[in-house]
């Protein structure tokens, strides 16, 4: 879905059928029909978004690239006409003609296999050959790494706190549950710690939002990011024209003022990452948020306005995950 904003044409698609969908909805809109209510308003904008994603997915279906699996019908009915001519050979008390069936079927269905693999390698040397041409060097390498690591076992198996291990679904869903739970919500600090060298500031009215601020917000969206519970891809916002802009302002804006978001937004989606030991214990594991592309419009405006009066509160000491400085700073002072 994300490759085909590398086409300027799609890029412009994409906006032109937004633009339109919203023109549709406030031809339809009448005085009486304008909703107030933040999740409708994400909702309507949320559908005209997927919507749109779905043209562009089916207009594009017509050049997609080389096929992950190789393993298609034809491989698994050979193995399955392998599988019966060895069962009934066996049944058959081991007759040679039974025998001599098992033995053709296995080399007709190697042959098959040999071949699908033969052409999935083709195709995917091909892929990088046309990702190189076309200096897509992220694709370029994600085949690659993808090509050479080949087949990746999915570990599923985890340990309650009894040692034993889950086997149900939702068994494992709780003890990842209450594992999370845990984790992340711990009690607040009954006192704030004050270092030395902090800067106090007193409170500031912060300028009311423009559409300037939220395109900006957009902006800064990155590229190639995995999709949270609404299903939407940041570039889907960001290549999604001045109609949707709006849309997004005037969203951004009531929120703002109501200091509430939409119920959707509160949802993530938690992935397990593994650290290091033992793979069926959890706290041998990190999760990742994936939240909802929207929600990052939101946090990019918000971080934009604080970030001024962070950098008054902040003492000299922070190098990290600030502009124009770097640990690397402090490592050389000490050195010295």
């Amino acid at each position: 879905m994300v490759k085909i904003f590398q086409n300027p044409k799609w890029k412009q698609e994409h906006a032109i059928e937004i633009n339109n969908m919203f023109e549709i909805l406030e031809n339809l809109d009448n005085e009486d029909s304008i909703d107030n209510n933040i999740n409708e308003k994400w909702e309507n904008i949320k559908t005209v978004i997927k919507e749109t994603k779905q043209q562009l997915v089916e207009k594009d279906e017509g050049t997609e690239r080389f096929k992950n699996k190789w393993y298609d019908e034809e491989c698994k009915y050979a193995i399955e006409e392998m599988k019966n001519a060895k069962e009934k050979w066996l049944t058959k008390g081991r007759r040679e003609k039974e025998k001599q069936e098992y033995h053709h079927k296995r080399k007709e269905a190697h042959k098959i296999i040999r071949n699908k693999k033969k052409t999935y390698t083709k195709n995917v040397i091909e892929s990088i050959e046309e990702d190189q041409k076309h200096s897509n060097t992220r694709k370029m390498h994600q085949t690659d790494n993808q090509f050479k690591k080949g087949y990746q076992h999915t570990f599923s198996v985890i340990r309650n706190k009894k040692g034993e291990l889950a086997m149900h679904t939702m068994e494992k869903a709780e003890i990842w549950k209450e594992y999370f739970d845990k984790l992340l919500n711990t009690e607040k600090p009954r006192a704030l710690i004050k270092k030395k060298g902090n800067k106090e500031i007193s409170e500031v009215e912060v300028e009311e939002l423009a559409t300037e601020d939220v395109k900006k917000a957009i902006r800064n969206l990155k590229n190639n990011k995995v999709v949270g519970t609404d299903g939407i891809h940041p570039e889907l916002i960001k290549y999604g024209g001045n109609k949707l802009l709006n849309r997004m302002y005037e969203l951004v804006r009531q929120i703002w003022e109501e200091e509430r978001i939409a119920e959707e937004w509160k949802d993530t989606i938690i992935v397990p990452i593994h650290k290091r030991g033992d793979r069926d214990r959890c706290e041998n594991y990190t999760g990742i948020a994936l939240g909802n592309a929207a929600y990052k419009v939101l946090w990019n405006l918000i971080f934009g306005k604080i970030k001024p009066y962070i950098e008054k509160v902040m003492g000299d000491y922070k190098k990290g995950f600030r502009d124009g400085r770097s640990v690397i700073d402090n490592i050389f002072a000490l050195k010295i």
